[in-house]
Order: structure tokens, then C-alpha cells, then sequence
């Protein structure tokens, strides 16, 4: 199990040893060997009435009409004895007929097919996991870390969010990214907390156009949260007032990285376990356009006598 850990941390562990510096701007690249590319596809929409029910067909994807009884086989067949029968309520959901579940229900089989070929990790992980990475992403979808890093079942913990952001610790709130953090630390024991942001950010470009007295206010949800790395975009338009904002955007993508491993240091059970050495922290920075990929790591010394001085 242990030799088998470690094969696991081999494939990741080629971006994350180079020496220990306190968030430096980049490091290595690594080149991939494929491009990336964008498919752009006509629309057609009609609607129809079907089986005395709406229905709208987009590209030749059928959509209807549904309620209750068509999804919940309990609904058809009556509520137990015990538990008073109520009318159904009808809702409105929508079924894919064709093209959309098709492609996930092919992938799947796919997935399938290789992952029971290894019945010895199936049963490793039919019993529990041990990751050894944590990797914070964007939820961005063309940044998924597992599929840019070839990672897979049982090798990484992962969460993902708008921005690749982490809230500081307060002690008094809770969030996803604290208790994911706190649950990948303090009870899968991992070895590296990885953060990862990449090009083309929609959060950072957001976030970098937000003016300061607030009055192109834009949402109702999103502003809050990327505001969690507004120290990140005030850096970047102090340092570099002349540059064009595509250039101040992707300065602030990695400044992101930086201020959310800063954050993940302000968790009391974070530092802790870097100081014993059970922990470490990187950043990454994954440009999807030109299929490049940048690591740094976290030097704690380093950074206590930044955060001494500040």
C-alpha cells in the first residue's frame, strides 16, 4: 500500500520539486503535446406539441415536458402504509433523448471499461483513499487539474470553485473551501496542497474590472466571492498601472495563486502540519492556450518573516 502511495505521487511530483521560494512570479514550463481547440456549433430550435405536452427540439435534442410520475417510480406505485399518500405535484424537468446523455453515458462506458481492469485498486478504493495531493482548481471547464495532469481515481482530493479561490480563516464561518481543506489535512493526511489557476480566467478578468467605489457592481453572488483575492488585483494594478489589462490579467491570475496559498497558511491546521514537515504547499499556473505549465513552491520561513514585517 505505502509502494504504492508513492508510485501514485510520481507523475505530479515532476511539477512540484523545485526549490523552496516564497511565491515567486514562475518556474519550470512544461510543454504539452496537444493544442487546444474550440468547436462552434449552429443552433436550430423549433417547438412542437407532442404526446399533448410541450416540446422543443434544439439540433435534433428533444426536450419535454415531464412530471413527477415520469421520474419517481415511487410516485406510480403509491406512498408506503405508513406514510400518508399525497397527490403528486407536477414540475417541470427536462429529458434528453439523444445527443447529451449519449455522449455522458458513452464516456462512462469508456471509463468503465479501463477502470475495472485494475481490480486491485478497485478494491483499495472500495476501502478507503489516500490521496496524496489536495488540488485546489477553477471550475472553469477547460482547466479540469485530473485531466491536465493525468491524475487518476484515488490520487488527488479536489476542489474547485469560481477563481481557484480560498477564503482566509476566521473561526467563526464556515465555507466549502475550509471544511474540504480541513478534511484533506486533518483526515486524509495529504502530502502536497496544490493551487492551480490558468489563462483566459473569467473570475480574474472580473475581478481586475471591478472599479473601487463598487459602481459597475455586475452580481449578486460572484462579486463576493472574488473579492476574497482583492489584494491580488490591487497588487497587480499598483505594480503595473501601463500595462494593457490582458497582461495585468494574467499577472493577476498567478498574484490569485499566491494570495489563495497565503490564505491556506492562515488555517491554524496548516501551518502546523507544514511546520512538522507532513505538509507542503505549491502554486501551478496552467496556460491552456499555449499548453504550458508553471510550478512554485512554499518556503514557511520565508514567509513568517514576510508576514513579520508587514
Amino acid at each position: 500500500m505505502a509502494a504504492r502511495s508513492a508510485c501514485q505521487s510520481s507523475s505530479l511530483l515532476n511539477f512540484l520539486t523545485h526549490p523552496c521560494v516564497p511565491f515567486p512570479a514562475s518556474s519550470t514550463n512544461v510543454s504539452f503535446g496537444s493544442s487546444c481547440r474550440a468547436n462552434h456549433l449552429p443552433l436550430h430550435v423549433t417547438a412542437s406539441a407532442s404526446d399533448s405536452r410541450k416540446a422543443m427540439k434544439v439540433d435534433g435534442t428533444v426536450f419535454k415536458d415531464r412530471t413527477v410520475l415520469d421520474h419517481n417510480p415511487l410516485a406510480k406505485q403509491g406512498a408506503p402504509s405508513s406514510v400518508p399518500a399525497t397527490a403528486p405535484i407536477s414540475v417541470v424537468a427536462t429529458e434528453v433523448e439523444t445527443l447529451p446523455l449519449d455522449r455522458l453515458k458513452t464516456g462512462y462506458l469508456k471509463f468503465k471499461e479501463n477502470y475495472i481492469k485494475n481490480q486491485a485498486l478497485v478494491k483499495l478504493l472500495a476501502e478507503t483513499q489516500m490521496p496524496p495531493y489536495m488540488i485546489i482548481a477553477c471550475a472553469d471547464s477547460r482547466v479540469d487539474p485530473c485531466t491536465v495532469l493525468s491524475l487518476g481515481p484515488g490520487e488527488a482530493f479536489v476542489l474547485r470553485n469560481i477563481g481557484n479561490m480560498v477564503p482566509p480563516y476566521t473561526g467563526n464561518s464556515c465555507s466549502s473551501a475550509a471544511s474540504a481543506i480541513e478534511y484533506a489535512v486533518l483526515h486524509l493526511k495529504v502530502k502536497h496542497l496544490v493551487v492551480i489557476g490558468h489563462s483566459r480566467c473569467g473570475a480574474i478578468k472580473a475581478l481586475m474590472g471591478i472599479e473601487e467605489d463598487g459602481s459597475n457592481k455586475f452580481s449578486e453572488f460572484i462579486e463576493d466571492w472574488i473579492l476574497i483575492s482583492k489584494t491580488a488585483s490591487k497588487k497587480v494594478k499598483s505594480l503595473h498601472q501601463s500595462a494593457e489589462f490582458s497582461d495585468q490579467c494574467t499577472k493577476c491570475e498567478k498574484e490569485n495563486v499566491n494570495n489563495a496559498l497565503w490564505n491556506c497558511l492562515s488555517y491554524p491546521f496548516v501551518r502546523e502540519k507544514m511546520s512538522s514537515g507532513e505538509l507542503t504547499l505549491h502554486g501551478g499556473y496552467y496556460d491552456f492556450v499555449n499548453n504550458a505549465f508553471e510550478s512554485w513552491s512554499v518556503d514557511l520561513a520565508s514567509m513568517l518573516k514576510v508576514e513579520k514585517v508587514q
